[in-house]
């Protein structure tokens, strides 16, 4: 099973991160991509114009992650800064489905905004998809083991949507504790079991989410 590869930059630069993601992870050949628009009009990463990468890249709060597999397989990556503060129980209502009672409560992380981290983990599966535009209440996060979780339709979808695993990290700076995000790796489900992961990020540690 071939790894999945994580670059973590503080540089707002799709092109240069690219490039550093490439030449960390090893990935050949690396000197010559595109990007590109497939079906929904999701990016897709082409090396010598024909070889496909599984590709995602997510920014936030002064952050950009590059996620890449040498496969030829559907993957989302989303990160969002994970405030340490009560649910935001409006926001919450927008996004979370009847289904997600039971795993809300355990995305806090004790202290902090669960309703991010159910954004984070449906925003990574409609990135792996390509339904960004969907109503994220049309899916459902069912926690399947560790910090891996299953998002499926929930009965409020509209129409059925693929069934995706996602991965959720926990990213925590080695120069200011206070600074933590969430990133979650998706990709089509059965996909994700035991996969290994490499990450680069100078002065930044990538953990699992636990609770």
């Amino acid at each position: 099973m071939k790894s999945l590869f994580i670059y973590l930059s503080g540089a707002n630069d799709r092109h240069a991160n690219l490039q550093r993601a490439l030449a960390h992870s090893q990935i050949q050949p690396s000197t010559l991509w595109k990007v590109a628009h497939g079906k929904n009009g999701k990016p897709q990463l082409l090396l010598n114009g024909a070889a496909k990468l599984g590709f995602s890249l997510s920014h936030a709060e002064g952050i950009e992650v590059v996620a890449l597999l040498e496969e030829d397989r559907e993957l989302g990556v989303d990160v969002e800064l994970w405030p340490q503060r009560e649910t935001d129980l409006d926001f919450l209502q927008t996004i979370a489905s009847e289904e997600d009672r039971k795993v809300v409560a355990k995305l806090t992380g004790g202290k902090h905004d669960a309703g991010v981290a159910l954004w984070v983990l449906k925003e990574a599966a409609l990135k792996c998809s390509g339904e960004v535009m969907t109503d994220p209440r049309e899916l459902s996060a069912i926690r399947q083991f560790d910090n891996v979780f299953l998002l499926k339709s929930s009965a409020f979808a509209s129409a059925p949507h693929p069934e995706i695993d996602v991965a959720l990290h926990v990213l925590t700076s080695e120069k200011d504790a206070h600074q933590i995000f969430l990133l979650a790796v998706a990709m089509p489900a059965g996909s994700l079991h035991k996969r290994p992961i490499k990450f680069e990020g100078k002065d930044w540690r990538l953990s699992p989410f636990q609770s």
